[in-house]
C-alpha cells in the first residue's frame, strides 16, 4: 500500500498518483552526486515507479530522496530501499539494502539502480533478490526547492506509523525545538528528534526509540514535507521498515 498522506487521497490506493498527493496537500567521494552543477540533476524529491519485468509481480510506487551526499533513499509501497548515490554526469547508479514493509521480502538484500536524468524524468533498471525491472521518477521541483526549518516542521499531524506490514492510525506532535513524539491508541509510541539535513532542499532527519510496539528499539531515517501541511518520515529500525507521516490537524479541509 503507498503511503499516501495527502488529505483528498487514501492510503490504500494502489496506483501511485503523484499529482494527487501534491494537489491535496498544496558521502560518496570522488564521483559523488555534487561533483559538477551537471550532476546536480539528481539531487532532490522524485516520485514515480518501480515496474517489474515479471508481469506476474505488482509495480512499486514510491518517493524517492536523493541527497547532494550521495544518500539514496526510496521509500515504496512494499520496500524501503537505502544506500549511496554516485553520478557521473547524469548517469546515477546505487547500491541499496532493502527493508521490506511485506513478508515476501527479505530483510538486507542488496539492489542496485541504474538511470538516467533527461529533463524532469529519471528512467533505468533496478535489480536485486532474483527480481528486478525498470524504473521511471519524475522530479518534484516544487517540494525539492521547497526549504526545511524546525519552524516549517512543527505542528501536530494525524496519520499513521507503520513498523514492518502493521500499520496504526497515529499522531505525530512535532515541537519547534523538533523533538515529537507519535503516539497510538493501542500504546505504541515513538519519542526522538527531528533535525534538518539540508535547509534548502526540503531534507530532514530524525532518530526515535519505539516502545511498547510490535517491534521496539532505536529507528532512523530521513524525510521531507509536501507543502506547508504534510510531513513524510521514513527509515529503519533493525531488522525492520519504519515509517511515519500524516496531514496538520489544523490544515484547511480537515
Amino acid at each position: 500500500m503507498i503511503k499516501d498522506i495527502g488529505a483528498a487521497c487514501q492510503r490504500s490506493f494502489l496506483a501511485f498518483t503523484a499529482a494527487c498527493m501534491l494537489a491535496a496537500c498544496s558521502g560518496g567521494k570522488g564521483d559523488a552526486i555534487n561533483v559538477t552543477a551537471d550532476d546536480d540533476a539528481v539531487v532532490g524529491v522524485w516520485a514515480g515507479t518501480l515496474t517489474p519485468d515479471d508481469p506476474g509481480q505488482l509495480p512499486l510506487a514510491g518517493w524517492l530522496t536523493v541527497a547532494q551526499n550521495g544518500t539514496f533513499h526510496l521509500d515504496t509501497d512494499a520496500a524501503l530501499f537505502t544506500g549511496t548515490a554516485q553520478a557521473r554526469g547524469r548517469e546515477l547508479s546505487a547500491t541499496t539494502t532493502g527493508h521490506p514493509y511485506s513478508s515476501d521480502l527479505s530483510e538486507g538484500t542488496a539492489f542496485t539502480f541504474n538511470g538516467t536524468v533527461t529533463d524532469a524524468a529519471l528512467t533505468g533498471n533496478w535489480s536485486g533478490g532474483g527480481r528486478g525491472g525498470r524504473m521511471r521518477f519524475e522530479h518534484e521541483n516544487s517540494v525539492s526547492r521547497q526549504a526545511a526549518s524546525l519552524d516549517a516542521v512543527a505542528s501536530t499531524y494525524e496519520g499513521e506509523l507503520w513498523i514492518g506490514n502493521a500499520t496504526l492510525p497515529a499522531s505525530i506532535a512535532i515541537a519547534t525545538d523538533g523533538s515529537f513524539t507519535t503516539s497510538t491508541a493501542g500504546g505504541c509510541t515513538a519519542t526522538g528528534k527531528v533535525d534538518i539535513a539540508d535547509a534548502a532542499r526540503n531534507r530532514y532527519q530524525w532518530t526515535a526509540t519505539l516502545s511498547g510496539c510490535a517491534t521496539d528499539g532505536t529507528a532512523s531515517g530521513s524525510g521531507f514535507m509536501i507543502g506547508n501541511s504534510s510531513v513524510y518520515l521514513s527509515g529503519t529500525l533493525p531488522q525492520v521498515a519504519v515509517w511515519m507521516g500524516g496531514v496538520d490537524a489544523d490544515a484547511p479541509g480537515r
